[in-house]
């Protein structure tokens, strides 16, 4: 088996990746705090700040329209990925953040380091803590 291609050199050393659902979209976090979505249709690259040091972790909804940041200072962005704004700032931890992931309806979000966490979205867009985790 022979590589199909290459990615662009901005995203050789990526630490996480994920597919975008329904997409033909790679989203790859890296060391220098930013997130590629990669189109490997097209080949086209845009990128996302998080702005909270290195990207840990990433999770997507299953509507494929909002993406979880985990970042090694201990915050968890929030974005809308049709527009590429960052839509929350979920702080809770106090270290970095490997681990996220949506729950099959998109209605919950967890988010472990030292601790778990469970964001639920009790309003579409605006997700909050579930106040029954510690």
């Amino acid at each position: 088996m022979r590589p199909a291609r290459t990615s662009p050199p901005a995203i050789q050393h990526a630490l996480r990746l994920i597919w975008l659902p329904h997409s033909d979209t790679l989203c790859t976090g890296t060391l220098d705090g930013r997130v590629h979505l990669w189109n490997l249709d097209t080949d086209r690259t845009e990128v996302l700040t998080p702005e909270a040091g290195v990207v840990l972790g990433l999770a997507v909804s299953p509507n494929g329209k909002t993406l979880a940041v985990g970042t090694q200072d201990g915050v968890l962005k929030l974005f809308n990925l049709p527009t590429g704004r960052e839509i929350a700032v979920l702080k809770g931890h106090l270290t970095n953040i490997p681990h996220v992931a949506f729950s099959p309806d998109g209605r919950l979000l967890v988010s472990a380091s030292e601790t778990m966490r469970i964001w639920r979205a009790f309003v579409p867009g605006e997700v909050q803590r579930d106040p029954t985790t510690p």
